[in-house]
């Protein structure tokens, strides 16, 4: 099986080396973008088939608290490059934030707009993290993820 590739976009060096520190335990390649546009170039560059087939990069972990809402942004932008493409699955996202913004979270998680696969609450339990990217990575667990998101947002 080919190794897994997880691109991190937030602004917080202690946070990145956190999650990547996670990551890496998974087996995974670990992207790193500190801004919305780093981050575009990353996906870019691991286009396949000039962005006619999945991209190479298997899961995003975006922090939701950017500074000027670029993070509701990036996932815009993500989404409507990937709904152009016919064939093209939608790459999981797992966001995590410091705070309960409601707002936002329902944003990030609603099924025509950020189709987030997962939210994590600063500080998040490491097992748990770990578990769900098994899930999206290996189980195929991924839309049970995303309804149990979804649920945990609108209760």
């Amino acid at each position: 099986m080919s190794q897994k590739k997880v691109l991190i976009i937030d602004n917080n060096l202690e946070e990145i080396k956190a999650l990547s520190q996670i990551v890496k335990e998974r087996n995974c390649e670990v992207f790193i973008a500190n801004s919305i546009v780093e981050a575009i170039k990353i996906l870019d560059k691991n286009k396949r088939f000039w962005g006619f087939a999945r991209n190479k990069i298997n899961a995003i972990l975006l922090n939701l608290d950017l500074p000027e809402n670029d993070s509701l942004m990036f996932l815009e932008i993500l989404r409507k490059e990937e709904r152009r493409k016919t064939f093209i699955n939608f790459i999981p996202v797992i966001v995590y934030s410091d705070f309960w913004d409601i707002e936002k979270l329902r944003i990030a998680t609603h099924p025509c707009y950020g189709m987030a696969a997962f939210f994590f609450r600063k500080p998040y339990n490491v097992k748990q993290f770990s578990d769900v990217l098994d899930k999206i990575f290996y189980n195929s667990d991924l839309e049970v993820l995303i309804e149990l998101t979804r649920d945990l947002i609108n209760s």
